[in-house]
Order: structure tokens, then sequence, then C-alpha cells
């Protein structure tokens, strides 16, 4: 079986490299062997740092991922692949950061046949401004500002497919597929809580799904959250590689 573990690196390389164009004071910049992202201090879940080449010495690697956030003094974590990136982990380690969390990156190797929709949901892209809205309002108020930025940044961008749930009309479920060669990456996928364990988050992932195979895509991949993994196990993905995301203990 092909080894598609570089591929599902650079579509996660991609898709985060959109939170450069959120707004004016967002950044992501190339430093050495990495991407290097500043979304914001509100935001620091997306102050993220990804290798995209290769790292040389791992220690000193780490200095200059270091030394770039501290230029530009925001909460960061960098997002690093268990096994190709293991020296960057132990010299990040060395250095005080600590492992904050992990996640399991997925791929599908045999794209599902069509289902039917649960009773009631309607899939559609989100490519106007009314439904790019509705599309940020699924993760609720606190949200809505960073969802409407990177709902307009992907919109603007070539591979990226927004797809929006309703039921009865009002926003109920999200997901994006980002199409990079013959893989689809799975993003985003998110149903409102008083709609959960109705089918939702399965209909959106396979409706992303859809977009790549319509694309001519292969495969299909996605990281996944602790509430998701049993849905995408029973839809056929299996494990390939681990994220680890490290960062900085907070005092």
């Amino acid at each position: 079986m092909q080894d598609w573990r570089t591929a599902i690196h650079e579509n996660l390389v991609h898709g985060l490299g959109r939170v450069g164009s959120l707004s004016p004071r967002t950044v992501a910049e190339r430093s050495g062997p990495w991407l290097l992202m500043d979304a914001g201090p509100d935001y620091p879940q997306f102050n993220v740092g990804l290798v995209v080449g290769p790292p040389g010495e791992a220690k000193d690697a780490i200095a200059e991922a270091l030394a770039w956030y501290d230029r530009h003094r925001v909460p960061f974590h960098l997002l690093l692949r268990a096994g190709a990136d293991a020296p960057l982990i132990a010299a990040a380690c060395e250095r005080g950061l600590a492992e904050a969390g992990r996640e399991p990156s997925m791929l599908l190797t045999h794209l599902p046949q069509a289902r039917p929709t649960p009773p009631g949901l309607v899939v559609r892209a989100a490519v106007n401004a009314g439904d790019v809205a509705l599309y940020a309002s699924v993760d609720g108020p606190a949200w809505r500002e960073i969802a409407l930025g990177l709902a307009r940044s992907a919109n603007e961008q070539r591979g990226f497919t927004m797809l929006l749930g309703l039921h009865g009309g009002a926003p109920v479920a999200t997901a994006l597929a980002l199409v990079t060669g013959e893989l689809v990456g799975v993003y985003n996928v998110n149903v409102h809580p008083e709609f959960r364990r109705l089918g939702f988050g399965g209909a959106l992932t396979r409706a992303a799904i859809a977009v790549g195979e319509a694309a001519g895509c292969r495969v299909a991949t996605l990281q996944s959250t602790p509430m998701g993994y049993s849905l995408y196990k029973a839809m056929g993905f299996a494990t390939v590689e681990e994220y680890v995301s490290v960062a900085l203990p907070r005092t």
C-alpha cells in the first residue's frame, strides 16, 4: 500500500496556511524549516508551527521557532509528527516545552458509497456571503470572528470547499474539503450540540469525501478528535500517524 503520510502532511500544511489571510493582523511565514503562524493573542490555537522543510539539527530548528514566537509575543504550539518529527519533539522538550495533546491522523483508502442524507438535513456548498455567515455561526458566537475569517480565506483559495448542513433552514453542521492531488482532507466537521447523534457528522464527512471523489481523489484523510474517533473508525478510516502538540507549560 502506498505511504500517504507525506501527502497528508502537505494537505494539513496547506489547510492551516490560510491562517495568514484571516485579517491584516495575522501572519503565516516561512522561517527556516517551519511554517509559523500568528493569528493573534485571542486565538492561540491557531498560533501553530509546522515543519515544511528539512529541519537540519533539531535543537537549532526548535531555537528558531522559539525565537520567532518570542518576537511575536503570542502563546503558541508546534504541531509535530510522532514519527517523522521525533527528534524535534525531543529537542522541544529539552527546551522546556511539553506535550499538550495528541491526535490521530487517519486515512480512508476505500471511498464510501453514497448513502441517504439523514431526514431533514440539507447539505450544500457555502459559497455566497449569506451561507458563509451561517457556516461561521455553527461554532457559536465566541468563534464567529475567527470562523468567518477562516471561511472567507478558504473561499479565496483553490481546492477548498466549505459544506453547510441545514435542518429546518437553521445551520446545524459544517465540514470543509481540501483537495490536494489525489487526496481530500476533511476538516472542521462540527455539529451543533443540540443536533448530535443524528448522523449529521457522518453525513457532512461523506459530503466532503464526495467533493474529493468528484475531483479525482483516491483517498481521504482527517485528524480526529476523541469525540469523532469512533465514527471515523466505523467509516473505515485507519490511523497512519499521530500529531503531537508541544507547547510551553501554562504558568
